[in-house]
């Protein structure tokens, strides 16, 4: 009767002990690694073999992404500016300008476009008020998607009122250069932009030495950028 119960604790007791089996609880001679557990395969790599993705380089833009426009791309589509400036010498002369431009990348930083400004030109004698169609280029030789800073120029034709300055003509041509920066807008597509520029009127002597006085005068500009 004993040997009866002994056998039958021993038959009811074999499934729990082959089932420890599954849970990886056997016997490994020393030195050697116990695998893993066949019951729960390794899904989790280790850290040390992760391999994490580059960091972008600072003063390189990422690529464009669906819903996200990143300003200095070139698949980044076309930017509205909205804007204005004043140059002055803190004398008679101050020139005030309203200006909107389209532009577009090229090229990785590399900004064209068009430009459409009023004037308000005040000087010794008459003042007169204009509009100047321009060319524009712009390099942004720093972008690292939050600032950019660029240099820039430009040429433009001036159709004024009457003569600027005072003894020159009503047709002129307006170049620029200058130096700036933009700045993202929190978390979305538009900036601020601020910069530095030469700005110059004269015609060019197309009326001769004698009627080619010209106007050089530092302006501050600025304004705000958006995508459409």
């Amino acid at each position: 009767m004993k040997k009866l119960v002994l056998l039958t604790m021993l038959a009811a007791a074999s499934p729990a002990i082959a089932g420890t089996e599954a849970y990886g609880f056997q016997y490994a001679p020393q030195g050697v690694e116990r695998a893993l557990p066949r019951a729960f395969p390794a899904i989790i790599p280790l850290a040390a073999d992760v391999v994490q993705p580059a960091a972008p380089a600072a003063g390189t833009p990422v690529e464009s992404v669906p819903g996200k426009k990143v300003f200095g791309s070139p698949d980044s589509g076309w930017w509205w500016t909205l804007g204005g400036g004043v140059a002055s010498n803190l004398g008679k002369d101050t020139d005030v300008n309203l200006r909107a431009s389209a532009t577009t990348f090229i090229a990785r930083n590399v900004q064209i476009g068009a430009e459409l400004g009023l004037w308000y030109i005040g000087q010794s004698g008459t003042d007169r008020a204009g509009i100047n169609p321009n060319f524009v280029l712009r390099y942004h030789a720093y972008n690292d998607n939050d600032w950019t800073i660029f240099l820039d120029t430009g040429m433009g034709l001036g159709f004024m009122t009457g003569k600027v300055p005072q003894a020159g003509t009503s047709f002129n041509l307006m170049p620029r250069v200058g130096i700036g920066f933009t700045k993202a807008i929190g978390t979305g597509d538009s900036r601020l932009e601020f910069g530095l520029r030469w700005h110059h009127i004269s015609n060019a002597r197309i009326y001769g030495d004698s009627r080619n006085p010209s106007r050089d005068l530092p302006m501050i500009h600025f304004g705000i950028v958006f995508p459409f």
